[in-house]
């Protein structure tokens, strides 16, 4: 048969993927989808021994591990057999792998469904209406790859388009789900304790074991299948608090004694009624072994008791531990990395090719093999990494450093030194931009993803792209963002962190910097607010003028305020500019003293 070129794509992927409370719900649905690409590529090559995928690249499927999220839910492949037939047979590989996920998570995991039939029922329907999968298949005649290729990218989105929309299956009156606000609970409302249930904290505990629901939490079967699932080899993910906790976890690990104080804690712990088999995660720290770093958070020790004398009692168990080995309490914020390529698109349109392609998919796979290794690196925890698109939960300490990497390893990846370059038709190279969102461990998950996307698009609106963007999003106060391009804003914030460590920089400075640009900001007449340029710079030198360093014991060195008086424009938006900048850098170097042990 002549051969066709065959789509097949596998959603829903952002709204999926960002329903989540907990890290793991994050987590396990970026996995999902991969894991489900994963299986309509397998599919494609079972069916067709003659096909040629070309992205993603062969290697992503058949060399990496499993349990990586690492497959993008867009499959292009060259074949040799109907498209049509083929399309039926992958979509249905890939509906009986989440049949059997599913049956996995909710059959050999804690769900107790012994009287809720009806639940169940319920929620094997949700999963099962769950996934959107499109395929399509044209000609594809020799010498017209790059024909071909825009022919079905067109078919494919004029097919979801005109997606079908079923009535649901599962409407009824009952509570929806606290992560979608869309689907019907499947947790029987007598499952959940009253306010002033006698036996309040046991139900809650057995609510917690057997659906890994809080108290307050309506969850459907897609959001038990989060829960339970059990990937291979992975079954935990960090929690943000844990993410947040790395930079004292790390100080902790080469001090003498800090084991010790920590047994004594967790003894505490459970002799006052907790339970904390589910505070563990897979990884093995030399003084607080396999428990999470959310024990380290005052915040956090509520969620384990329900009375507030036993919270006091591990507060202050906590407080001990603390004082044992001599340490602040650690930093309550983290940061999350979305990355995606810039121009890649057009890359793709200008290789004619499908050669090409597939070289640039097989350096694709290289970069998100390399994501994983960098990420890990840095102390971080990496929730997917496929094609061009990089998330991450990262600890405060490494985040930058983390970005950086990334950006000088996606330009190599795609375009190595002396190999065939890939450029679009105006001869620019596809680079990499990013946005961090540095949150308080406590806010909600969605919340935080939403500023991550959101710095990502910051990032993106740069002219040239090629840039990065940080929203630092404190409990009290407006965000603070800061946005440039790669090489600039990167630059300034190790430098100024950099100070801030040597105690080059008073803390004072960002903040009477910033409450000069709002005084003189106020009010919507801009030319005022232009014409009052020339002396908001003068008054920001003075400031810097006068700064202490060293604690209030010495001027500010020449070269570090001459750097930041040199970078003051005559605008009041240039001097707001570097004081977000300072006080980003401020909180990084606060984090990085803290694993050092220098605070």
């Amino acid at each position: 048969m002549a051969e066709s070129l065959f789509l097949v794509t596998i959603g829903p992927v952002q709204e999926f993927i960002v329903a989540a409370r907990r890290t793991r719900d994050l987590w396990f649905g970026s996995w999902l989808l991969s894991e489900l690409s994963r299986e309509a590529s397998q599919a494609i090559t079972a069916a067709d021994a003659g096909a040629r995928l070309i992205f993603p690249a062969p290697e992503t499927i058949t060399n990496q591990s499993p349990e990586l999220a690492n497959v993008a839910n867009k499959i292009l492949a060259a074949v040799n057999i109907d498209p049509q037939l083929l399309g039926q047979q992958v979509e249905a590989a890939v509906r009986a792998h989440l049949a059997q996920l599913m049956v996995d998570a909710f059959d050999k995991g804690r769900i107790d469904w012994s009287d809720n039939a009806a639940g169940r029922v319920v929620a094997e329907q949700q999963v099962a209406e769950l996934l959107e999968i499109y395929w399509a298949g044209v000609p594809l005649p020799p010498g017209q790859y790059a024909y071909a290729r825009r022919q079905i990218e067109a078919v494919i989105a004029a097919r979801k388009s005109t997606r079908d929309f079923g009535a649901a299956q599962w409407a009824a009156a009952v509570p929806k789900s606290s992560i979608d606000g869309q689907r019907d609970s499947v947790i029987p409302e007598s499952r959940y304790p009253s306010r002033n249930d006698p036996e309040r904290s046991l139900r809650i505990d057995k609510l917690y074991q057997q659906y890994r629901a809080g108290p307050a939490e309506r969850l459907s079967g897609v959001d038990l299948l989060k829960r339970h699932g059990q990937p291979r080899g992975q079954p935990f993910f960090p929690s943000t608090a844990d993410i947040a906790a790395r930079p004292l976890l790390r100080r902790l690990a080469s001090q003498p004694g800090a084991k010790h104080a920590w047994d004594d804690y967790i003894r505490e712990l459970e002799r006052i009624g907790a339970d904390l088999r589910d505070e563990v995660v897979q990884r093995s720290h030399p003084v607080i072994e396999r428990y999470d770093g959310g024990l380290l958070f005052e915040s956090r020790l509520g969620e384990l008791f329900d009375d507030a004398p036993r919270q006091r009692q591990a507060a202050q168990a906590l407080a001990a531990f603390l004082r044992a080995v001599d340490s602040p309490a650690p930093q309550p914020y983290y940061a999350i990395l979305q990355a995606d390529g810039d121009r890649m698109g057009a890359t793709l349109d200008a290789q004619v090719a499908q050669a090409d392609h597939e070289l640039l998919s097989e350096r694709l796979s290289t970069f998100a093999a390399q994501a994983l290794q960098i990420v890990s690196g840095h102390d971080g925890a990496l929730v997917y990494a496929g094609g061009d698109d990089v998330l991450a939960l990262l600890p405060l300490d490494t985040a930058l450093d983390c970005a950086r990497k990334l950006h000088a390893a996606f330009a190599e990846a795609v375009n190595p030194t002396g190999k065939q370059a890939f450029v679009d038709r105006d001869r620019r190279s596809p680079t990499l931009s990013a946005g961090i969102a540095i949150c308080h461990q406590i806010e909600p998950l969605n919340d935080a993803l939403r500023l991550a996307r959101d710095a990502e698009h910051k990032a993106k609106d740069v002219d040239g792209k090629d840039a990065l963007a940080i929203v630092l999003s404190k409990r009290s106060g407006a965000d603070v963002l800061v946005v440039d391009k790669w090489g600039q804003l990167d630059e300034r914030l190790a430098e100024y962190t950099a100070c801030h460590l040597a105690d080059e920089l008073p803390d004072g400075a960002a903040f009477q910097l910033r409450d000069l640009a709002q005084r003189l900001a106020v009010g919507s007449d801009a030319a005022r607010i232009a014409a009052l340029g020339s002396a908001a710079q003068a008054e920001a030198i003075r400031i810097l003028g006068r700064k202490q360093r060293q604690r209030g014991t010495e001027k500010i060195k020449d070269p570090q305020r001459d750097g930041l008086v040199k970078r003051l424009e005559p605008s009041i938006a240039s001097i707001r500019g570097a004081a977000d900048e300072l006080i980003v850098a401020r909180l990084l170097a606060e984090a990085t003293r803290l694993a050092a042990g220098k605070e």
